[in-house]
């Protein structure tokens, strides 16, 4: 069950090689499946125990903040079709998954329009939030109008200090928010909050409510 506190992201405090044990371990007393063998999944994961991406994943089965931005933007970073910003070929797995996998191409997709979005409410003196934040590019890259103003809010505090740099490369105005989403205390302040993919790892409905209840206090009457 993942980490209530950190719920976008499970923070398993076990080693690598423990985790992959208990990965394998559990595809053979599972067994085969409808459509995949115990032989081809043991050989999956150890095609994705052989790149940073996939081990972070099977370790912590879910991502930080960190690593969902070099997901979301694999697209713009990397040098040319399979291959990472520094030029380095993907591994074929690895190719898969941030240039071809579905859920990834739609992660990316939505984060491309999230930006165009986002940058169509600019205006002078705005006030925008992201939550969770993970690194605050959304709201770092975008083009600012004049007193613009960023808030970033996310309980992962490793991701806040990253964000604090690329608010700083970026010359954003930030402020980071170190703060569970269901405690948010922000209230008529925002002119826009984007919320990207956190409630999906919800499961009640009520709790859903309540954060989205959360988002709208933090508003402006017109936000």
């Amino acid at each position: 069950m993942l980490n209530k506190q950190l719920i976008s992201h499970n923070l398993n405090t076990d080693s690598f090689n423990d985790a992959y044990k208990a990965r394998e371990k559990l595809i053979r007393q599972r067994g085969d499946l409808e459509d995949i063998s115990v032989d081809e999944q043991i050989e999956l994961l150890a095609c994705l125990a052989e790149f940073q991406f996939g081990r972070y994943l099977i370790e912590h089965q879910g991502l930080n903040g960190y690593w969902t931005q070099y997901m979301v933007r694999h697209p713009k970073c990397r040098a040319a079709p399979g291959l990472d910003a520094y030029g380095r070929p993907l591994l074929p797995l690895e190719r898969f998954l941030l240039e071809e996998a579905p859920i990834i191409l739609a992660t990316q997709q939505r984060g491309e329009i999230f930006q165009k979005l986002l940058q169509g409410k600019m205006t002078d003196h705005a006030q925008f939030a992201s939550l969770p934040c993970g690194l605050m590019y959304d709201l770092a890259s975008l083009k600012p109008a004049l007193n613009f103003k960023a808030y970033g809010i996310d309980l992962d505090q490793a991701a806040l200090d990253l964000a604090v740099k690329v608010a700083q490369a970026y010359s954003v105005d930030a402020e980071l928010i170190c703060e569970d989403a269901w405690q948010l205390s922000l209230t008529n302040t925002l002119d826009v909050l984007c919320s990207n993919g956190l409630t999906i790892y919800e499961p009640d409905d009520d709790r859903v409510q309540v954060f989205y209840q959360k988002c709208y206090q933090a508003l402006k009457p017109n936000g």
